[in-house]
């Protein structure tokens, strides 16, 4: 959870609160799990991660680096909920494929429910999931550089841009929770308590064993994926 407060000389700063069963990702990026605790990881642009498993939901990050100082932020993402895949590609307009139809948000919010449990809304400058386990809110992050700034000459439309994530638990959660596994689908039923600055104390095995092939892949050392699982209920 973000909140500007007044900072000296009357200039804004973003102040970072840890809210009880919140998670989040925010910047560079830093990792919130849902029963508290902060943790950053080591991860490569290009690369595609697992952050949240379970037999009915995968939600997958592709890792971007934007700016001269080399930071490394949460790009696109992809989710499978039930047997309806979601990708959010990284744009100055914020839009969904849902099932490889294209959908953007506009004036109007617009709400797609996907499946059993599972409802899409798009707002302006976010998007809003809901799942047996949790609501999450994914904003679009959009910084105007300056006239000077050495990343003019490498971007097209001179602007960086990256999601942040807000995550709020909700009460009585589907049982398909209690297994989850992901970089932060671990701490849905687990205190993160950090030891190191790659996930150390968080994580089962290490950052690598998170990776995917591409957004839409299930395919992890932990995943909890399970394909068609709702052909099964």
């Amino acid at each position: 959870y973000q909140r500007r407060v007044h900072g000296d000389r009357g200039n804004y700063r973003i102040r970072r609160l840890a809210i009880p069963n919140t998670a989040s990702i925010l910047g560079d990026p830093h990792f919130v799990g849902f029963a508290g605790g902060r943790y950053t990881l080591d991860i490569l642009p290009g690369h595609c991660y697992a952050i949240f498993s379970s037999s009915q939901f995968q939600w997958n990050s592709c890792a971007i680096q934007n700016g001269h100082r080399g930071s490394v932020y949460m790009g696109q993402m992809g989710f499978w909920m039930e047997s309806v895949s979601v990708q959010l590609p990284l744009s100055i307009r914020l839009c969904a494929l849902v099932n490889n139809k294209e959908t953007c948000s506009g004036n109007h919010i617009r709400t797609i429910i996907l499946s059993d449990g599972f409802k899409l809304r798009l707002f302006r400058k976010a998007i809003s999931i809901q799942t047996p386990c949790f609501r999450m809110v994914i904003y679009l992050h959009v910084k105007k550089l300056s006239i000077n700034s050495p990343e003019k000459s490498l971007q097209r439309h001179h602007l960086l841009s990256h999601f942040n994530v807000i995550i709020s638990s909700i009460d009585n959660p589907s049982s398909f929770c209690q297994k989850s596994h992901g970089l932060l689908g671990i701490t849905l039923n687990k205190q993160a308590n950090p030891t190191g600055k790659n996930g150390e104390g968080v994580l089962e095995g290490k950052v690598e064993d998170y990776e995917v092939k591409n957004i839409l892949d299930t395919h992890f050392k932990f995943s909890r994926y399970v394909p068609n699982y709702y052909m099964g209920r």
